[in-house]
């Protein structure tokens, strides 16, 4: 018999002789098929009985301590960035076909890439469009947290803003016209070439210091484009840009060639720096790459690299 069923008898019998039933003086009651039940015995359980409940006095360094309010508190870490904070976002929006405005809303792969981060985060986002220039005053300012626009990732170029990690790897070309396809391949020596300002390209073309070369700035990738069309005037002889962009002018202007220059760089987000958002962007990416959404995002937009 377990001793609970045992301390729950001797309650019971004790309740028996407490009613008096059947109780006579010097006899025991009877029951349990002939088992007679003295006043001995109910004194020995009672005594027992006494005993288990006094356990709690007897022993208090055993004893569960009792619960405060104050101590089922359970400590939050309070992230970087809360919940539904909203990411103000600058957009180079003639970048197809990574950021385009379409009506008044912004499109492209990096658009869509951000909005993807944005709910693994649960957070906002809010897009504007803008130049690269602008895009460097506003980071300056504290008033745009993250740009996007095909940038190519150059540490030279971090002063007002951090680059991501890198999400893709890009192969990087001149495109010019047909017929001068020859003296791309061969040099850019005595040739009038454009560069977006403030990328990648802008820094290298000053590096390079290539003879008689003239370097032209365009503030947007569409305004080199049209420059670049308009061979009549000659104004532009070469546009030095990356693949997938070349790829998506070429589909329209088949008059138009792509030559690798045999260099490759990786596209990255710019972050305003010291900005909590930096280490949010970086886990968004490392988690969606290689994802299914990610090789979808890649087959909408038609997106090449690894």
């Amino acid at each position: 018999m377990g001793w609970k069923v045992f301390g729950l008898l001797c309650l019971g019998m004790g309740q028996v002789i407490a009613d008096g039933l059947v109780e006579e003086e010097g006899q025991g009651i009877s029951f349990l098929k002939g088992i007679t039940i003295t006043q001995q015995h109910v004194d020995v359980a009672k005594a027992f009985v006494d005993y288990m409940f006094s356990y709690k006095e007897r022993h208090p360094e055993n004893q569960i301590p009792e619960t405060k309010i104050e101590d089922t508190k359970i400590e939050v870490t309070i992230p970087a960035i809360a919940s539904h904070v909203t990411m103000r976002i600058g957009v180079l929006s003639d970048y197809f076909p990574f950021t385009v405005k379409q009506g008044n809303n912004f499109v492209g792969f990096e658009v869509d890439l951000m909005k993807l981060i944005a709910e693994e985060g649960n957070l906002n986002c809010a897009f504007q469009g803008m130049s690269a220039m602008e895009m460097n005053q506003k980071f300056c300012d504290k008033s745009i947290d993250i740009g996007v626009g095909a940038w190519l990732k150059d540490t030279t170029a971090e002063k007002n803003f951090e680059f991501s990690v890198g999400y893709l790897g890009t192969d990087l070309g001149a495109v010019a016209p047909r017929k001068n396809r020859g003296s791309v391949k061969l040099s850019f020596v005595g040739k009038k070439i454009g560069v977006l300002k403030n990328t990648y390209l802008e820094t290298y073309m000053r590096s390079a210091n290539i003879q008689d070369a003239e370097m032209i700035t365009f503030n947007t990738a569409g305004e080199m484009l049209e420059v670049l069309r308009d061979v009549q005037r000659k104004q532009l002889d070469i546009a030095l840009i990356d693949k997938n962009t070349a790829q998506h002018w070429i589909a329209k202007n088949p008059e138009l060639e792509y030559t690798s220059l045999n260099m490759t760089k990786e596209y990255a987000f710019c972050v305003a720096k010291g900005s909590p958002l930096l280490k949010t962007i970086n886990r968004g990416i490392n988690k969606i790459l290689g994802t299914q959404k990610f090789l979808e995002l890649k087959r909408r937009w038609s997106i090449d690299g690894n």
